[in-house]
């Protein structure tokens, strides 16, 4: 058993700070300055009101919708109450958790993440910019904005949020993540199991462990130009979520320092503007087309899992709910809808 201080120090590889910085690790991830600003909810909602004005917003029956709020979210939501409580309840109960996984944080002093849970996927599908997603994240003048639904068709909808947020959390992050990398990181984390105090990382989502027939070349899965949106378990027979996901966990879990090593040295050439591919030619010696037969094939079977603590009692799950304020949810729909459209 690892508890969270070792398993931290093992999971939490976002990037290397880029060569040549200097201060500390957050100063060198991220630049918090402008969140010190007396930017607030009122000024963002402001922005957003006034560019989609003159967008038409959906069917939406503004008394159908509560605003949930706690210290950390604020979420609009039309799905029945519980479903809403038990979502938001869980996602800040993985933040929390998160915070022991990722060197990767909200800044003090940010907006508080707005969540949007639609009701229904065709709720969701009206306001997303793809219709193959299930959920994304998004930011608007340092707004931090997870869009989901609280029916998604046998995959939980809280893993669903988990994976936007830890996109959040990536957007706050200065260097650049390669694309299977960070859908990769998001599958690793947001699968973490909570039991009580007790969390284990590592594990695979359960609706993913009978999608495992055939894998896509991870020749093309490295390449900076592999689109995972557009990759469809029905035409190709692969799920390449699932192979980013266990190349990732392979990397930060299973691979030896000295590959963990050459990962690093990957991380860094790609921040440096090396194309993805090129990056890990140069960093790992070998082709990425080898990683399926020669690394991930059998590890596949044996994937290790690591478990830790966390202290509940810090979690903020009491959320206070109240009606939504019409012109705020206009606001906010119709701000997705201007977004989904471009």
């Amino acid at each position: 058993m690892i508890r969270y201080r070792a398993l931290s120090r093992r999971a939490a590889i976002f990037t290397p700070p880029k060569r040549g910085a200097t201060g500390s690790p957050s100063q060198r991830h991220m630049k918090f300055e402008h969140w010190r600003t007396a930017l607030q909810w009122p000024v963002a909602i402001v922005f957003v009101l006034a560019v989609v004005a003159s967008v038409p917003v959906l069917a939406t029956d503004a008394d159908t919708w509560k605003v949930y709020e706690n210290g950390y979210f604020k979420a609009f939501s039309n799905a029945e109450e519980s479903d809403a409580l038990e979502i938001l309840r869980d996602l800040e109960i993985f933040r929390l958790v998160s915070t022991q996984l990722s060197p990767v944080y909200i800044p003090e002093g940010a907006l508080k993440t707005l969540a949007v849970i639609f009701r229904t996927r065709r709720e969701f599908k009206q306001h997303s910019p793809q219709n193959q997603v299930l959920g994304y994240a998004t930011f608007s003048k340092n707004l931090g904005i997870i869009v989901s639904s609280s029916s998604d068709r046998g995959i939980e909808a809280r893993h669903v949020i988990r994976h936007e947020f830890v996109h959040i959390l990536q957007l706050y992050h200065q260097a650049r993540l390669p694309n299977w990398y960070r859908e990769g990181l998001a599958e690793v984390l947001s699968a973490v199991d909570i039991q009580g105090r007790e969390f284990t990382v590592g594990e695979l989502p359960g609706w993913r462990r009978n999608r495992l027939s055939k894998v896509v070349s991870y020749k093309k899965i490295v390449r900076d130009d592999f689109d995972l949106t557009k990759q469809s378990i029905v035409t190709t027979g692969a799920d390449t979520y699932w192979q980013c996901w266990l190349l990732t966990h392979y990397l930060l879990f299973g691979a030896d320092d000295n590959l963990k090593r050459k990962f690093v040295t990957y991380l860094t050439l790609y921040n440096e503007g090396v194309r993805s591919e090129d990056a890990f030619t140069q960093a790992f010696g070998f082709e990425s087309a080898q990683l399926w037969p020669k690394h991930l094939k059998a590890y596949a079977s044996r994937v290790p899992t690591y478990r830790g603590y966390y202290d509940r009692n810090s979690a903020d799950t009491e959320f206070s709910i109240e009606n939504a304020a019409a012109s705020e949810l206009r606001a906010i729909l119709g701000f997705l809808i201007e977004r989904s459209s471009n």
